[in-house]
């Protein structure tokens, strides 16, 4: 007689793991670690030419990669920042 497994599956942040319910009990497998800490996306980018919130990018792997200002129509990556390094950048 073959035994029926159900899989019981937890994901969280980062984390991985598969409980399964068989004929012997409950069984546990370790929890596979599918990224390090993942980057959180930005909501906005603040561009350093005109210092409007810009809410038109793209980020790869937590990197910005395009970006481009409808204020001023900036599109050079390098000439963008996130919130928190715009304050660290107004702090005397």
């Amino acid at each position: 007689m073959a035994h029926r497994r159900q899989f019981l599956v937890f994901i969280s942040t980062g984390l991985f793991s598969a409980t399964a319910f068989g004929a012997n009990g409950l069984c546990c497998r370790p929890a596979l670690r599918l990224a390090e800490n993942p980057p959180e996306a930005q909501e906005y980018y603040i561009c350093l030419e005109c210092e409007t919130p810009c809410y038109t990018f793209e980020e790869e792997a937590g990197k910005l990669i395009e970006a481009l200002c409808q204020a001023c129509g900036n599109d050079d990556v390098e000439k963008f920042v996130t919130p928190a390094e715009a304050q660290e950048l107004g702090s005397p």
